[in-house]
């Protein structure tokens, strides 16, 4: 082994080597816990609360319709004679007092609030078992604590059990002990509700930091686990100074501080996780040194699998942040997933999930554009579970190269399942970073390190990236040191450094995989901002598209324009190889500090104007990645004009495919309908309007061409209330021909 000085002392010494033991938090006879509910809202959020149930029966029914109906909820809840009658008389029932529900039955939290009087209501929201209750809106939970205030926690912590995610997100005003104890044993064992409990732990710290502590120094163990798994996490987010502060009330100061004090790298198990027998050495990629370009050895080598196999669920062995950083991040990056690759090989044993969870630690960018690329290709096989997995990493890594990944499979994922799962974890990303979606997708263009990294190093020679646009594709190339562009990489030779050599062709080749992934969804994302007529300030131009390295072989062949207030078209522009504008003379255009800028439809376009921009592209032989200057721009008929529904589609023959080939243009699945069935294809045209395409027989929601054909409807346009909106000719021209290009490129026999 190369001298030690050379690695990371952590991975020379490793903890289970120094003889050293950790020592667990004692289990301490604390006062009893206050179980008791406390509501901490102010007012406002309280009125809030209140107003988000508005009630059917007290507006209108007669005294014998309600009478009925509460007959009816009692006979569906199946309460005995004895507890009808004792909930008559407002006297206490309990659980004991019901029999199993009828099935089908239709009452609800609303009607019980609506039937009976506030007393009554109580006793049964305490009383009637929590597997009884249909499903409740959760900010009808804000207005149940509203009007009973603690009284109702009975029922609250039965209905807890059941439904953990949807109470702790409607009692985030109620300080309870038992549901800080719920959400610290959600945090580390049900995924799906972790942000949930950790809002809820946000929300009352001084009842978390009690139940913290509680478990840290109690004698349950289960409970010691939980608490420990959680403790790191809660000090990288909210310090230590409440903890510190709960435990003086406590009198756990001084145990609370040695737990703080002890080292978490010594906390092990009982005996070391061993390396599975799929795992071969000499298959891995092996990390590189980032100050000597060093290969790991196999004993260290071995070491640092074992930092990762001691990982718990998606939280990493303390000491392996500080490992990662001594290695250049694209080869640790490789390492993981070679790690990853040999753990699918072998049929992904989920006692060895750390193999995937590798990729968390260790990844770099080039790491999540091959997993995202991977969990596009599982759900378009139907793999749907796997590709969920693969969502959830992407969405708890947060990079951007997770998060593009993410916005291709909502477009491209397939299965409702994925993309709607997709979206959910983009939209928390985009609220997160206070963005809309599309500010967000402008954001998470990858670079690929063309800038900061241009050079594939063989160590005696190097080659330099680049970039070019062949139409609908970016396509990578490599020049020589004497500027000569190659046909591709040239494979290593004998006075190349073999290790160098081979991570520079394993870049090259995932570049080009990556490439024809991102490529794609970048083409139709810009050729969406052409259709929505999107528009940017100067500053995010430069930086979003001309200083983009990805993007700006594009930008180069699209057609840009200075827009005003109104949406006019003032002076249209191309950038040139330089950076520099130049307008349709060919002389340089001045940027302007306050100017709007768009991509230009050919509709804003003169046809003089038109043609010469025309012949400059024809003259550079620029090749867009859409069509723009030769765009079909169909304009819409006179008889249209006043219409409310355009027929002429209607009774056309389409495949369901072609129509599902709508969805990559803007337009959008309609509301399932009875049995799941969609009749309607819809496409938003801004400020809240929408055009809706009739069709039939309709799209199943779990196979969208289940059925091979449709038969189009009417199409009609529909106002932001959801009712009829203005004619037809008052529709943004742009909007409205993007419209109609859409749907004669779909039936391409009919002529308007």
């Amino acid at each position: 082994m190369s001298n030690s000085t050379d690695w990371p002392d952590l991975l020379c010494r490793p903890p289970w080597t120094r003889g050293e033991r950790w020592t667990p938090p004692p289990a301490l006879d604390l006062a009893p816990v206050d179980d008791a509910p406390r509501l901490v809202w102010d007012p406002l959020t309280r009125l809030a609360a209140d107003r988000a149930w508005v009630g059917n029966f007290r507006q209108e029914g007669t005294p014998e319709l309600r009478e009925q109906a509460r007959q009816r909820t009692l006979k569906e809840l199946n309460l005995s004679s004895d507890g009808c009658e004792r909930l008559a008389r407002a006297e206490p029932i309990s659980v004991s007092d019901f029999g199993p529900p009828e099935p089908f039955c239709w009452f609800s939290f609303d009607g019980m609030l609506d039937l009976f009087t506030p007393a009554q209501a109580l006793l049964l929201w305490n009383a009637v078992p929590a597997t009884s209750w249909p499903p409740l809106r959760t900010e009808l939970l804000g207005t149940l604590q509203s009007r009973f205030g603690e009284a109702a926690w009975p029922g609250l912590a039965a209905l807890a059990e059941l439904r953990p995610v949807q109470v702790l997100r409607g009692t985030l005003h109620l300080e309870s002990a038992p549901l800080a104890r719920l959400a610290l044993r959600l945090l580390r064992r049900v995924k799906a509700a972790r942000a949930a409990a950790w809002d809820y732990l946000n929300s009352n710290p001084p009842v978390a930091e009690q139940a913290l502590l509680r478990q840290l120094f109690g004698a349950d163990e289960a409970a010691r686990e939980d608490a420990l798994h959680i403790l790191p996490r809660w000090l990288e987010a909210r310090g230590a100074g409440g903890l510190e502060a709960a435990a003086l009330a406590l009198n756990v100061v001084a145990p609370l501080q040695a737990l703080l004090c002890s080292d978490p790298l010594l906390r092990l198990p009982a005996s070391l996780p061993k390396l599975p027998r799929w795992l071969k050495l000499d298959e891995l990629q092996r990390p590189r040194l980032a100050q000597t370009g060093k290969l790991l050895p196999d004993e260290l080598l071995q070491h640092l699998l074992t930092f990762m196999a001691l990982g718990q669920g998606e939280l990493a062995y303390p000491g392996l942040e500080g490992v990662r950083s001594a290695f250049e991040p694209a080869s640790i990056g490789r390492f993981a997933w070679s790690v990853f690759a040999a753990w699918w090989a072998a049929n992904a044993p989920s006692k060895e999930g750390w193999a995937f969870q590798g990729l968390r630690w260790l990844g770099d960018a080039s790491t999540f554009h091959r997993l995202g690329g991977q969990a596009l290709r599982w759900a378009r096989e139907g793999a749907k579970n796997r590709a969920v997995a693969a969502i959830d990493l992407l969405a708890d890594e947060g990079s951007d190269a997770a998060l593009l990944h993410l916005s291709i499979l909502v477009e491209r994922g397939k299965s409702p399942m994925v993309c709607n799962k997709a979206l959910a974890c983009l939209n928390a990303a985009a609220e997160a970073r206070e963005l809309s979606l599309v500010q967000l997708a402008d954001r998470l263009v990858p670079d690929f390190d063309l800038e900061t990294e241009p050079l594939l190093n063989f160590g005696p020679r190097q080659f330099r990236l680049g970039l070019e646009s062949t139409g609908s594709e970016l396509k990578p190339f490599v020049s020589d040191g004497d500027g000569r562009r190659l046909k591709d990489l040239p494979r290593p030779g004998a006075i190349d450094d073999s290790a160098l050599a081979e991570a520079a062709s394993a870049r090259w080749k995932e570049l080009k995989k990556s490439l024809k992934i991102v490529s794609s969804a970048q083409a139709k994302r810009l050729e969406l901002a052409l259709v929505q007529q999107r528009r940017w300030s100067l500053g995010e131009f430069q930086t979003l598209f001309v200083a983009q390295p990805l993007l700006r072989p594009w930008v180069q062949t699209l057609l840009w324009g200075l827009f005003d207030a109104t949406g006019a078209l003032r002076q249209s522009f191309r950038v040139a190889e330089d950076g520099s504008w130049a307008d349709a003379a060919d002389a340089t255009l001045a940027p302007e500090p306050a100017a709007t800028i768009g991509l230009v439809h050919p509709l804003q376009l003169d046809p003089a104007a038109r043609s010469r921009w025309q012949q400059i592209w024809a003259d550079y032989e620029l090749l867009q990645p859409f069509e723009q200057l030769g765009r079909a721009a169909p304009t819409l008929p006179v008889a249209a004009q006043g219409a409310e529904a355009m027929q002429i589609w209607t009774g056309q023959d389409v495949a369901s495919g072609a129509l599902v080939g709508l969805l990559d243009q803007g337009w959008l699945r309609g509301d399932p309908q009875d049995g799941g069935w969609i009749h309607e294809w819809i496409k938003p045209l801004g400020d809240g309007v929408k055009a809706a395409l009739a069709l039939q027989p309709g799209m199943p929601v779990w196979r969208l061409t289940e059925v091979p054909r449709q038969t189009l409807g009417a199409l009609r346009l529909i106002g932001p209330d959801g009712g009829a909106t203005s004619p037809w000719s008052a529709l943004n021209p742009v909007a409205c021909s993007e419209l109609l290009r859409d749907l004669q490129r779909l039936t391409p026999s009919l002529k308007l």
